[in-house]
C-alpha cells in the first residue's frame, strides 16, 4: 500500500482494515489522546487557541511585548494526528485528498460524528471529539461501513464522486454549528 494520508483526530483507538486500504492507528496516538484530554472543552468540543498580536524582537523573534486588547480565538488551528491511511488501487488520479483520501476521510468523521482533516490542513471553529451522532454500532461495523461505501462511490463517475466528497465535508462543517439543537443528519448510500 503505497497511497498515504495521515488525519486527526479521531478519538477511537483502533485501526480499520476495509476493502481497499488500511486506517492504521498512529505512533503518536497516545502523545494526541493526551493533548486531547488536557485541551478538551467540557462539551466535547476542542476550540481553537486564544492568540494575541505582540512586538517582537526583530533579531531574537521572541515577544517583547503584549499588546493590551488583542486576544482572540485563533482563526485556524490544527489537531494531532491519531490515524494514518492507506489506500490500496485510488480511482481519483489527481489530488487524493480531493478524490478517495478525501472521502475516506470526511466519511469516517461523518460515521462517528466529529471533523477531520488532513495533518497539515486546518481547522476552522470548534470541533467534536466526542461523537455528536446517534449511531449505534458493533465493533465489526466500522470496517464493513467503510467498505461498502468506498466501492459504491467508486462506482461513481468523476463528477458524482467530487460532489459527494464535497458534500460530506458540507455536512461536518455545518454540523459545528447544528450540533446540539437537536438536528440529525442520515443518508442512504
Amino acid at each position: 500500500m503505497k497511497h498515504n494520508e495521515s488525519f486527526g483526530f479521531l478519538k477511537y483507538p483502533q485501526s480499520i482494515d476495509f476493502e481497499g486500504g488500511r486506517i492504521m492507528l498512529a505512533e503518536e496516538y497516545e502523545d494526541g489522546l493526551q493533548y486531547i484530554k488536557e485541551n478538551l472543552n467540557r462539551d466535547g468540543f476542542m476550540y481553537p487557541p486564544l492568540v494575541m498580536t505582540v512586538e517582537l524582537n526583530l533579531n531574537t523573534l521572541k515577544p517583547e511585548k503584549y499588546i493590551p486588547h488583542t486576544e482572540r480565538p485563533a482563526s485556524v488551528f490544527s489537531l494531532p494526528k491519531s490515524h494514518d491511511l492507506y489506500i490500496e488501487n485510488p480511482i481519483g488520479c489527481d489530488d487524493l485528498r480531493f478524490e478517495d483520501a478525501g472521502f475516506l476521510m470526511h466519511n469516517l468523521g461523518f460515521f462517528f460524528g466529529t471533523r477531520l482533516q488532513f495533518i497539515d490542513w486546518m481547522f476552522d471553529g470548534k470541533v467534536p471529539i466526542e461523537s455528536k451522532n446517534s449511531f449505534v454500532y458493533a465493533d465489526d461495523v466500522p470496517p464493513h461501513y467503510l467498505s461498502f461505501t468506498y466501492q459504491k462511490w467508486r462506482e461513481w463517475n468523476k463528477e458524482l464522486r467530487k460532489r459527494f466528497v464535497n458534500i460530506l465535508y458540507i455536512c461536518m462543517e455545518e454540523q459545528k454549528a447544528v450540533i446540539g439543537n437537536g438536528i440529525h443528519l442520515y443518508t442512504n448510500i
